[in-house]
């Protein structure tokens, strides 16, 4: 009601996320529907009005709101347009549109809006997790779906090298500048990739050996070697930065 008389986009805000917090926890599943319809239509008037003038925390409202209704689809072509615009922080705007493309399986496009976002900051590890997600979702630290059959030695082999070749792209963005000298998100992505090699070999697929540039020393003899090794490197060159965040 107070929105109804004000137009102030704040009751609004509080409605919706009332609705949706009602959904959360709602166990009759009828309920959560209506509730989580409701949040969204509330959200859409306010944002779709003008969406020149949307809040950045109203957009990412209604992207939660139609993330928990299974609706990727709909939020990307929302992003893709005006709404998208109104965003004021580009990296976020970027990683939103990695994830959804990410949850509709288009990898590749995913990638390149988590690269867009690593160019500016190499340190930024959500984005280079997102990033080795795109390359090498069998190698994510939750179990696959048992749906999900095991990478051919090809296929694993050429992503391998794709994702050697991004550690090598972070560690040549932050040679370029001479602000990122400290920065570990490069050095640690080669400890990641290094330790997404171990998994997959764990789960049973055929690990090529290592290529050895983007993890020194990574030795043929197996993943757990390679793994060793690029934390040894890593400790060698940025050891005296660590701290329990890394």
């Amino acid at each position: 009601k107070l929105y109804k008389f004000t137009k102030e986009d704040k009751y609004m805000f509080w409605s919706a996320t009332s609705n949706v917090l009602m959904g959360i926890h709602s166990e009759d599943e009828a309920a959560k529907e209506r509730y989580l319809k409701l949040a969204e239509a509330l959200v859409k008037r306010s944002c779709l009005a003008d969406p020149t003038k949307a809040k950045e925390e109203t957009i990412l409202l209604l992207l939660d709101i139609l993330a928990r209704q299974g609706k990727p689809k709909d939020a990307l072509e929302l992003l893709q347009g005006p709404l998208g615009e109104a965003m004021s922080i580009p990296a976020e705007l970027s990683r939103s549109k990695a994830r959804l493309l990410q949850e509709l399986g288009e990898h590749e496009p995913a990638r390149k809006h988590y690269l867009e976002i690593l160019e500016q900051l190499p340190d930024d590890w959500d984005a280079v997790c997102g990033a080795l997600d795109t390359l090498l979702p069998y190698s994510t630290a939750a179990d696959p779906p048992e749906t999900a059959t095991a990478p051919t030695e090809a296929e694993l082999t050429s992503a391998l090298k794709a994702a050697d070749e991004l550690v090598d792209q972070l560690k040549a963005w932050q040679a370029g500048n001479a602000k990122w000298k400290r920065l570990r998100g490069p050095s640690l992505a080669a400890v990641e990739v290094a330790m997404r090699r171990l998994r997959v070999a764990a789960r049973g697929a055929s690990v090529p050996p290592a290529d050895g540039d983007a993890v020194e020393g990574a030795a043929a003899s197996g993943p757990v070697v390679g793994l060793a090794s690029a934390v040894l490197t890593y400790w060698k060159q940025l050891g005296h930065t660590a701290s329990c965040a890394a």
